[in-house]
Protein backbone atom coordinates (compact mmCIF):
# COMPACT_ATOMS: atom_id res chain seq x y z
CA UNK A 1 0.00 0.00 0.00
CA UNK A 2 1.25 3.40 -0.99
CA UNK A 3 2.22 5.67 1.72
CA UNK A 4 -0.69 8.31 1.11
CA UNK A 5 -3.10 5.49 1.26
CA UNK A 6 -1.61 4.17 4.38
CA UNK A 7 -1.70 7.87 5.82
CA UNK A 8 -5.26 7.62 5.32
CA UNK A 9 -6.39 4.25 6.55
CA UNK A 10 -4.07 5.20 9.61
CA UNK A 11 -6.20 8.88 9.69
CA UNK A 12 -9.42 7.43 9.12
CA UNK A 13 -8.80 4.22 11.98
CA UNK A 14 -8.55 7.16 14.34
CA UNK A 15 -11.93 8.52 13.74
CA UNK A 16 -13.09 4.94 13.60
CA UNK A 17 -10.86 2.20 14.04
CA UNK A 18 -13.67 -0.28 12.78
CA UNK A 19 -14.28 1.33 9.23
CA UNK A 20 -13.18 -1.15 7.45
CA UNK A 21 -15.74 -3.69 8.49
CA UNK A 22 -18.20 -0.95 8.48
CA UNK A 23 -17.25 0.48 4.65
CA UNK A 24 -18.20 -1.43 1.55
CA UNK A 25 -15.81 -1.58 -1.97
CA UNK A 26 -16.93 -1.35 -5.84
CA UNK A 27 -16.44 -4.07 -7.74
CA UNK A 28 -13.91 -4.60 -10.07
CA UNK A 29 -16.06 -4.33 -13.18
CA UNK A 30 -17.65 -0.65 -11.73
CA UNK A 31 -14.32 0.57 -10.72
CA UNK A 32 -13.79 -0.28 -14.95
CA UNK A 33 -16.84 0.91 -16.28
CA UNK A 34 -16.31 3.96 -14.81
CA UNK A 35 -12.63 4.43 -16.10
CA UNK A 36 -14.18 3.73 -19.29
CA UNK A 37 -16.35 6.82 -18.44
CA UNK A 38 -14.07 9.24 -18.10
CA UNK A 39 -12.04 7.91 -21.16
CA UNK A 40 -8.12 7.53 -18.87
CA UNK A 41 -7.07 6.26 -15.82
CA UNK A 42 -8.64 7.15 -12.76
CA UNK A 43 -6.29 8.45 -9.73
CA UNK A 44 -4.53 6.34 -7.66
CA UNK A 45 -6.01 7.90 -4.73
CA UNK A 46 -10.04 7.71 -5.91
CA UNK A 47 -9.29 3.66 -7.24
CA UNK A 48 -8.05 3.04 -3.85
CA UNK A 49 -11.02 5.04 -2.61
CA UNK A 50 -12.92 2.85 -5.08
CA UNK A 51 -11.93 -0.47 -4.00
CA UNK A 52 -11.92 0.66 -0.21
CA UNK A 53 -15.37 2.61 0.28
CA UNK A 54 -16.78 2.51 -3.35
CA UNK A 55 -20.33 1.47 -2.54
CA UNK A 56 -20.59 2.61 0.78
CA UNK A 57 -18.67 5.59 3.05
CA UNK A 58 -19.77 3.76 6.24
CA UNK A 59 -19.71 5.81 8.99
CA UNK A 60 -18.09 8.84 7.01
CA UNK A 61 -21.58 9.53 5.31
CA UNK A 62 -22.66 13.04 5.24
CA UNK A 63 -26.26 13.93 4.67
CA UNK A 64 -26.44 15.62 1.43
CA UNK A 65 -23.16 13.81 -0.32
CA UNK A 66 -23.41 10.84 -2.10
CA UNK A 67 -19.77 9.45 -3.12
CA UNK A 68 -20.93 6.13 -4.20
CA UNK A 69 -20.46 4.51 -7.53
CA UNK A 70 -23.91 3.21 -8.00
CA UNK A 71 -25.15 6.91 -7.73
CA UNK A 72 -22.71 8.19 -9.70
CA UNK A 73 -23.17 5.64 -12.59
CA UNK A 74 -26.88 6.13 -12.32
CA UNK A 75 -25.77 9.51 -13.26
CA UNK A 76 -24.50 8.74 -16.35
CA UNK A 77 -27.18 5.63 -17.55
CA UNK A 78 -29.91 8.62 -17.39
CA UNK A 79 -27.69 10.89 -18.81
CA UNK A 80 -28.04 13.76 -15.75
CA UNK A 81 -24.20 14.11 -17.15
CA UNK A 82 -22.67 14.06 -20.17
CA UNK A 83 -19.15 12.12 -20.18
CA UNK A 84 -16.46 14.53 -20.81
CA UNK A 85 -12.62 14.27 -21.30
CA UNK A 86 -12.16 16.22 -18.61
CA UNK A 87 -14.60 16.45 -15.89
CA UNK A 88 -15.53 13.25 -14.11
CA UNK A 89 -18.80 13.24 -11.65
CA UNK A 90 -17.21 11.90 -7.99
CA UNK A 91 -20.24 13.16 -5.74
CA UNK A 92 -24.16 13.29 -6.13
CA UNK A 93 -26.19 14.79 -3.98
CA UNK A 94 -29.09 13.58 -2.43
CA UNK A 95 -30.87 17.29 -3.03
CA UNK A 96 -32.71 17.16 -6.12
CA UNK A 97 -34.11 20.64 -5.72
CA UNK A 98 -30.54 22.00 -5.24
CA UNK A 99 -27.79 19.71 -5.84
CA UNK A 100 -24.20 20.62 -5.39
CA UNK A 101 -21.74 18.51 -7.38
CA UNK A 102 -18.63 17.38 -7.34
CA UNK A 103 -16.82 16.80 -10.29
CA UNK A 104 -12.53 15.67 -11.04
CA UNK A 105 -10.55 17.46 -13.53
CA UNK A 106 -8.65 14.86 -14.43
CA UNK A 107 -6.42 17.14 -16.52
CA UNK A 108 -4.50 18.99 -13.16
CA UNK A 109 -3.32 15.67 -11.66
CA UNK A 110 -1.76 16.22 -8.37
CA UNK A 111 -0.06 13.73 -6.17
CA UNK A 112 -1.61 10.29 -7.47
CA UNK A 113 -4.83 12.43 -7.58
CA UNK A 114 -6.59 15.33 -8.97
CA UNK A 115 -8.14 19.00 -8.42
CA UNK A 116 -12.01 18.64 -7.40
CA UNK A 117 -14.39 21.38 -8.27
CA UNK A 118 -18.11 21.54 -7.46
CA UNK A 119 -21.08 22.58 -9.64
CA UNK A 120 -24.58 23.80 -8.29
CA UNK A 121 -26.93 21.61 -10.49
CA UNK A 122 -25.81 19.76 -13.21
CA UNK A 123 -25.46 22.26 -16.06
CA UNK A 124 -23.72 24.51 -13.27
CA UNK A 125 -20.39 26.50 -13.85
CA UNK A 126 -17.75 24.21 -11.76
CA UNK A 127 -15.50 26.41 -9.60
CA UNK A 128 -12.54 24.77 -7.67
CA UNK A 129 -13.40 23.49 -4.17
CA UNK A 130 -9.83 20.90 -3.22
CA UNK A 131 -6.44 20.34 -4.71
CA UNK A 132 -6.96 16.53 -4.22
CA UNK A 133 -10.23 14.34 -3.54
CA UNK A 134 -7.54 13.05 -0.45
CA UNK A 135 -7.68 16.70 0.93
CA UNK A 136 -11.88 17.25 0.56
CA UNK A 137 -12.39 13.71 2.20
CA UNK A 138 -9.83 13.87 4.94
CA UNK A 139 -11.05 17.51 5.66
CA UNK A 140 -14.71 16.80 5.71
CA UNK A 141 -14.32 14.29 8.06
CA UNK A 142 -11.46 15.97 10.09
CA UNK A 143 -14.62 19.23 10.77
CA UNK A 144 -17.13 16.32 11.08
CA UNK A 145 -15.89 14.01 13.71
CA UNK A 146 -12.45 16.10 14.92
CA UNK A 147 -12.82 19.81 15.78
CA UNK A 148 -16.21 19.95 16.49
CA UNK A 149 -16.35 17.35 19.24
CA UNK A 150 -13.37 18.76 20.64
CA UNK A 151 -14.18 18.99 24.60
CA UNK A 152 -12.18 22.66 24.23
CA UNK A 153 -11.98 25.11 21.54
CA UNK A 154 -10.28 28.28 21.21
CA UNK A 155 -11.79 31.80 18.97
CA UNK A 156 -9.97 34.73 18.27
CA UNK A 157 -8.57 37.48 16.23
Amino acid sequence: MPLVEAEMVAFLGRLFPDFGQQCVGATTEQIERLERIAGRPLPAFYRWFLRTMGRSVGPFSKARQDLSIDSILAAYDQDLVEPDPRLLLIAADTNEDDPMLGFYDLERSARDDALVLTARGYDGQPTRMYETFREMFAHANLVEFRIRSSPRYCRGA
